[in-house]
């Protein structure tokens, strides 16, 4: 989901540094209400079951993917001048 969110979407635009602002305006939009009542989903979810060693291990690998993603979109933007 993270991938298919956040990355893929992202990866599509010649500026990445513009999708990555296009993207969270999108969700912003399209989920405003429920992020201002709740939050972040994975942020609450991480938190709720940081105590579960296996669920922890597979949490950091989804948002180490994250990181990475957006960190090659970054550099990316970075070398075409964005």
């Amino acid at each position: 989901m993270i991938i298919s969110c956040w990355i893929e979407p992202i990866a599509s635009y010649k500026d990445p540094v513009q999708g990555i602002l296009k993207n969270f305006k999108r969700l912003i939009d399209e989920h405003l209400d429920e992020h201002i009542l709740s939050g972040c989903p994975l942020n609450n979810l991480i938190q709720e079951l940081s105590d579960e060693p296996e669920f922890e291990k597979r949490t950091q690998v989804v948002l180490e993917n994250w990181i990475s993603g957006t960190e090659g979109l970054l550099k990316q933007a970075k070398q075409s001048g964005h």
